[in-house]
């Protein structure tokens, strides 16, 4: 045999036993272990369509009946935080900056601020009333999603919940509320 036929020989050997463990090894390693999610997040959240709303605070004036004035004028601690059901709560670190970026604000679990507060709001005739400070924020969806190995993609949808969450600046709104 000449060297070349020789050289050749050894060559296509090779290429068939490297063929044959590429295919064993395949062969060995299951699905999910050849698919796993970026960055190795188990779970993914998609922020939906995002709105201007206002949370209500604790800080209201008494009631008054109209024609009136409602007053209110105190130093105390205003404080609101996030409406949202308690799986949703309860994952709000993992998706809260991502709301932010799309909100294009920042958000935050709870706001609060203590200070001197004093706003006063005309009441019709006829109702009886009070104010309340409340607080900007932003409305939006939050949808977690589960990582399917068997489809290597966040295929399962873990659930969906509307979410109100505070901006974090000290931006306020006080607005008439009739009594529950």
């Amino acid at each position: 045999m000449t060297k070349s036929r020789k050289a050749a020989s050894t060559v296509a050997a090779f290429a068939t036993l490297a063929s044959s463990l590429i295919a064993l090894t395949a062969a060995a390693t299951p699905a999910s272990a050849a698919c796993q999610p970026p960055g190795g997040a188990s779970h993914k959240y998609v922020i939906g369509s995002v709105s201007k709303a206002k949370l209500a605070t604790n800080l209201r004036s008494d009631d008054v009946q109209g024609p009136g004035t409602a007053t209110y004028n105190q130093t105390s601690t205003a404080t609101t935080t996030v409406k949202a059901a308690a799986e949703a709560k309860a994952d709000i670190g993992k998706w809260i900056a991502k709301a932010s970026a799309k909100a294009n604000v920042s958000l935050t679990k709870t706001w609060s601020k203590k200070t001197g507060w004093s706003y006063s709001l005309q009441i019709a005739s006829g109702k009886t009333q009070h104010i309340r400070m409340g607080h900007w924020a932003r409305k939006y969806p939050v949808t977690k999603y589960t990582w399917t190995p068997a489809k290597c993609k966040y295929a399962d949808k873990a659930w969906t919940h509307t979410v109100i969450t505070p901006v974090k600046s000290d931006s306020n709104v006080w607005y008439r509320e009739n009594p529950s």
